[in-house]
């Protein structure tokens, strides 16, 4: 008998093993999530006072002064540009060989007159763009008291831009001739008086410095050349703070500012347009002490 009991034990145990009940997996019931409607925020309101309303331009309100030059442009010939050793499509800076060149286009050629220079273009583009008032754009720069001269002036009148320019007799009046042939285009630019310009014979004069201080904006540049060039009234600061540029060491263009210079601040709104090289253009608030 105690031989047979270790397996009754084990038939005992198998069949309890049997009657166990594998328990039933439950399956969680899915929630359906509560759809949110989500609060609808009231827009608040703008206050009148915080609202930026665009700045009025009155007349003179931009400030340009640069090298004015009288553009005449012309459809030319092959040969015209072999005379003068010029390329197809080319800019440069006239030579001795190239002075007969711009009374002669306008003797042979069909010719249309603009008021340019890189300077006074922007200007003109700029007036072009606000339309009225007129003369919103100021613009000063030296030209001669000839044929030429009279021409640039009419042409900036046309343009609506309230030009000043320095008369003088030293030089005559810069000229840039493009010579079209085609679809290409060869500038030929004459400085000339455009490099003559005297600060203390026009710059300085009480009523066109009073255009200066009206101003809002300002864009100047000068060409580079050997000899240097001070844009400052002497008389409005001390030696040290006055700005000079020493054109000698600068690339083709460079922006020379008015603002240090003046009696008071221009205001949040005052803007000095730099121009470091005629397709890089910067606008920075003017610094203040």
């Amino acid at each position: 008998m105690a031989s047979g009991e270790p397996r009754a034990k084990k038939l005992r145990l198998s069949d309890e093993k049997k009657e166990k009940k594998t328990p039933e997996k439950k399956t969680p019931e899915k929630k359906t999530p509560e759809k949110k409607t989500p609060e609808k925020k009231t827009p608040e309101k703008t206050s009148e006072s915080s609202r930026k309303t665009p700045t009025k331009l009155g007349p003179n309100s931009l400030f340009g002064m640069g090298n004015p030059l009288l553009d005449i442009s012309a459809v030319v010939d092959k040969d015209f540009l072999e005379k003068y050793g010029l390329k197809p499509n080319d800019q440069i800076l006239a030579e001795d060989k190239h002075k007969a060149l711009f009374e002669e286009i306008v003797k042979k050629f069909k010719v249309e007159y603009h008021a340019g220079g890189a300077t006074q273009n922007s200007i003109k583009i700029a007036q072009w763009m606000i339309q009225e008032p007129h003369k919103v754009c100021t613009f000063f720069g030296c030209i001669g008291e000839d044929k030429f001269g009279e021409i640039l002036k009419q042409k900036a009148e046309e343009a609506h831009v309230d030009a000043h320019y320095y008369e003088q007799t030293e030089e005559a009046t810069g000229t840039c001739a493009a010579c079209i042939t085609g679809d290409n285009r060869s500038l030929v630019a004459n400085l000339a008086a455009a490099n003559c310009y005297k600060k203390d014979k026009h710059l300085d004069l009480k009523e066109n410095w009073k255009l200066v201080e009206k101003a809002k904006v300002y864009y100047i540049a000068v060409n580079s050349s050997s000899r240097r060039v001070d844009v400052t009234p002497s008389v409005r600061q001390p030696e040290s703070t006055r700005s000079t540029v020493d054109e000698g060491l600068m690339p083709a263009s460079a922006a020379i500012t008015l603002t240090s210079s003046l009696k008071r601040p221009l205001g949040s709104d005052a803007l000095a347009i730099s121009s470091a090289s005629s397709s890089d253009v910067h606008a920075h608030a003017p610094p203040w002490p």
